[in-house]
């Protein structure tokens, strides 16, 4: 069976915001067929939306273990890798919030 339909069917829900139904459609598009490159990224970027980084890289791991030459699926796990980091606040900044006593 094809996974496309189901998966294209996530998308339109995740674009609608209905995250629940994109979940279930994304996992009958695996069931369908977990070894298509396009499910298991699509899951990893559906895992990313939701917060999820952990089950995001294992998607992408996957994807990774069955095209290993993938530059793009490289350079995407290498970017889910990266921590998320607030950007600094210079301490002029702060200290012009501090109320003088």
């Amino acid at each position: 069976k094809d996974p496309t339909v189901p998966i294209a069917l996530a998308r339109v829900e995740i674009i609608s915001k209905n995250n629940d139904n994109a979940r279930q459609y994304l996992t009958e598009a695996f069931q369908l067929k977990p070894d298509y490159i396009i499910t298991l990224l699509s899951f990893s970027q559906f895992e990313k939306l939701e917060g999820n980084i952990n089950e995001a890289i294992k998607y992408a791991e996957d994807a990774l273990a069955i095209s290993p030459e993938d530059s793009e699926i490289k350079t995407y796990l290498e970017n889910l890798r990266q921590p998320i980091s607030a950007p600094e606040i210079p301490a002029e900044t702060l200290n012009e919030n501090i109320p003088n006593e």
